[in-house]
């Protein structure tokens, strides 16, 4: 990343995630909402800051790299927890499934 300009890179990456969790149903429907309105004003500031450029390494610019950063790095972990939660349900499916069977091949209770 060239040291006069945002990371637009991981910004849109960002923009991306807060849409996705934004129509997920495993997030709380004020979240939903929350993210929806964040991605929507992020992508406002992705159009100005694409072509924008800084004097390099001022304190701001600095800031708002290490700011995208840690956003980026939090909003992975969650979409990493809801990737997980998703396939913890999968698993119980198929548990449930695989239980049914064998209850079917059960030759007798006791």
């Amino acid at each position: 990343m060239p040291d006069d300009r945002i990371d637009t890179p991981t910004l849109t990456a960002i923009i991306d995630a807060c849409f996705d969790l934004s129509m997920n149903g495993d997030v709380a429907p004020a979240q939903q909402d929350a993210l929806l309105a964040a991605g929507k004003r992020l992508r406002g500031y992705l159009v100005n800051l694409v072509s924008a450029r800084f004097q390099a390494r001022t304190a701001e610019l600095v800031a708002a790299n290490a700011a995208i950063a840690d956003v980026d790095r939090t909003l992975r972990a969650e979409l990493q927890k809801v990737r997980d939660a998703a396939d913890a349900v999968k698993k119980v499916a198929e548990l449930v499934a695989k239980l049914d069977e064998a209850l079917v091949a059960a030759s007798k209770f006791v």
